[in-house]
């Protein structure tokens, strides 16, 4: 089984078979894209570096009726800001020693 970056497939999964046709072509005109853009958002697979914009997805969101973020079949592991900022400060405090040495 393919692991897709987001849920799009298995949400038109969940739909009934006369609807499913229906979405197909509606979701691309709601997204002002084409047929052949949103199936390609459709097949974005999780370890891809291509995307979807977020005005798209926050669309789809709610086309799909998920919460923010639901979307989304992974999640992004990032540090908070503070300690960003702190890992910067260690950072710069270490290379300034190194330029009063030279």
């Amino acid at each position: 089984m393919k692991n897709f970056k987001y849920r799009i497939n298995e949400l038109l999964e969940g739909l009934p078979v006369r609807d499913h046709g229906k979405a197909l072509k509606c979701i691309p005109k709601e997204l002002n894209v084409s047929s052949a853009t949103f199936n390609n958002y459709r097949n974005i697979l999780i370890d891809e570096p291509r995307d979807i914009p977020h005005e798209k997805v926050m669309i789809l969101e709610c086309i799909f009726s998920v919460n923010r973020g639901e979307l989304e079949n992974f999640k992004i592991q990032m540090p908070d800001l503070k300690t960003l900022l702190m890992q910067d400060d260690k950072t710069c405090e270490i290379e300034t020693a190194f330029d009063k040495n030279f």
